[in-house]
């Protein structure tokens, strides 16, 4: 297929519409681009975040009824019939999947759509972290990698975050496929840790005189985490051992961004464990990564991540992080350059790896400053749009 001289249609399809990792990756992607020459529209599930981003941003949006996370028959087969009149109604060049539920029905909707139209719509699927890799019983893993690989195969591309989604994937009929491009973001504005923290604390507008000395005092230091309130995150095994830690290091907060099913479990175990004066929820906060320069030191326990863009965020922010050693966590974090990596779900690598840099705080300096020339080099916005758009032309010309 060549290039067509008149506009390239794209159409992003993600199944849910909030405000995450994979949401603004399809932002960053269909707000970028020559509107000369191309021509985007997305398709989703739901009326939240990123339909409304998407909006002010004048990028055409389509509401796909029914869709959610879990599975229901029915439901899948109407939301495959769904995706196929779409696309007969579209006609896009360019079809890019987003999410394991949309990926696998929405690809093999397009193999189909392509064979009865007679046209040749490219189908790219981007792997936001594999779901085989979440903590789940070894027969829903085994069911998750097939349909994985299923939607690899209906696919043409298959875009991954991390060297390490690439490599879960690595098998016959598919290898060739699988390209890694790592998420990026644009250099963020550069703002004083005092004017961070006054800021975030707007958003905890009941404390106590005691407490705002406290949080102000020069010698309390600041960890934070920015993350949903689930399960994959890995909260549980954070919060013990800050835990721990304010029986040696009393001068330390840990600030949670985020809201999610997991919050009533975390305030019950804050005052079980009387940790009302160390740790602070805020819930959820727009655009939580302009306050990263709050923290002293980033924290992610996650049990599962593709690339997080917190992560990013801090890097940018030459703020170092300790983080578990899951998915592509290894190639944002060098242990004991950029920070500190622990083994998930352990608590004891978390409060050792927080120790360390509580406490060598001249070494904790240095390895915000390499993790941000890191980011600088690695992951930008730059890099993520033109190595997409280098595969998608490839792909056309084909």
């Amino acid at each position: 297929m060549t290039l067509r001289k008149n506009k390239i249609k794209i159409l992003y399809v993600i199944t849910k519409s909030n405000w995450g990792g994979a949401q603004r990756y399809v932002f960053d992607l269909a707000t970028n681009v020559n509107l000369k020459t191309v021509d985007t529209a997305v398709a989703l599930g739901g009326s939240g975040e990123l339909q409304k981003r998407l909006a002010v941003n004048h990028v055409r949006t389509i509401s796909i009824p029914n869709l959610e996370r879990d599975i229901n028959i029915f439901k899948e087969i109407f939301l495959f019939f769904t995706l196929y009149r779409l696309y007969y109604a579209e006609q896009p060049d360019i079809i890019h999947l987003n999410s394991s539920k949309i990926g696998g029905i929405g690809s093999l909707a397009g193999r189909i759509y392509n064979i009865f139209s007679h046209r040749k719509t490219k189908i790219i699927f981007t792997a936001h972290g594999w779901a085989f890799n979440e903590d789940r019983n070894v027969l829903v893993k085994k069911i998750i990698f097939f349909i994985s690989f299923i939607t690899a195969l209906c696919s043409h591309a298959v875009i991954t975050v991390s060297l390490h989604d690439e490599h879960a994937l690595r098998m016959p009929f598919i290898s060739k496929k699988i390209f890694t491009i790592y998420n990026g973001i644009a250099v963020p504005q550069k703002s004083l840790q005092t004017d961070a923290r006054r800021k975030l604390l707007s958003f905890l507008p009941n404390l106590s005189q005691k407490t705002r000395e406290f949080l102000f005092h020069p010698k309390t230091r600041w960890i934070g985490t920015i993350a949903e309130l689930h399960t994959n995150k890995g909260l549980p095994y954070a919060l013990r051992a800050i835990n721990t830690l304010t029986v040696t290091l009393p001068n330390i907060v840990y600030i949670i961004i985020g809201e999610g099913e997991l919050r009533r479990d975390i305030e019950r175990y804050i005052n079980d464990t009387n940790l009302h004066g160390h740790v602070f929820l805020t819930g959820h906060i727009p655009d939580a990564g302009k306050y990263v320069h709050a923290f002293d030191i980033f924290l992610l326990p996650s049990i599962k991540e593709g690339l997080p863009y917190v992560l990013l965020e801090s890097a940018h922010a030459a703020v170092p992080v300790v983080a578990t050693a899951v998915g592509g966590i290894r190639e944002i974090i060098e242990h004991e350059q950029g920070g500190m990596l622990a083994r998930p779900k352990h608590s004891k690598d978390i409060e050792y790896g927080l120790k360390y840099m509580l406490i060598e705080e001249s070494r904790r300096e240095k390895m915000g400053a390499y993790l941000c020339t890191h980011a600088q080099k690695n992951f930008t916005l730059e890099n993520m749009l033109e190595k997409t758009w280098n595969l998608y032309r490839a792909l056309l010309k084909m």
